[in-house]
């Protein structure tokens, strides 16, 4: 069972991932710009951002019936890349984990400067 199956209670994206829904994102921003997409995102969302860990360049999420942690890699002073895992709490996961990740690429899509997907496999 992949990944992104229907049942799982995980899904988290890469460079390389199958579905092209699901591949890393990357960015034109620095990784300030790139909290604060998180922040707004939070707030819009209605997400409780537990840890904000600057050293490790990865954000801790919780939201109704599920946790993610969303993961920057800085590819230069202004461009990064977004990979997001989400975890679902229950015996399955109704392939509304994926939905989650397509949703919060959607929105820094639009709060971000979108440069491409998958860019340094």
């Amino acid at each position: 069972m992949t990944s992104d199956s229907f049942f799982s209670t995980s899904c988290e994206t890469k460079d390389l991932h199958p579905n092209p829904e699901l591949r890393t994102r990357y960015y034109r921003n620095t990784f300030a710009q790139g909290i604060e997409a998180i922040k707004a995102l939070a707030q819009t969302e209605k997400l409780e951002i537990q840890v904000i860990n600057e050293i490790h360049k990865e954000v801790h999420i919780v939201g109704n019936g599920f946790d993610g942690i969303i993961t920057f890699f800085l590819s230069g002073p202004n461009e990064m890349a977004l990979d997001i895992k989400i975890n679902w709490f229950g015996i399955i996961g109704w392939g509304k984990p994926r939905k989650i990740i397509i949703s919060f690429y959607r929105f820094f899509d639009t709060v971000l400067q979108f440069i491409g997907v998958s860019l340094h496999p």
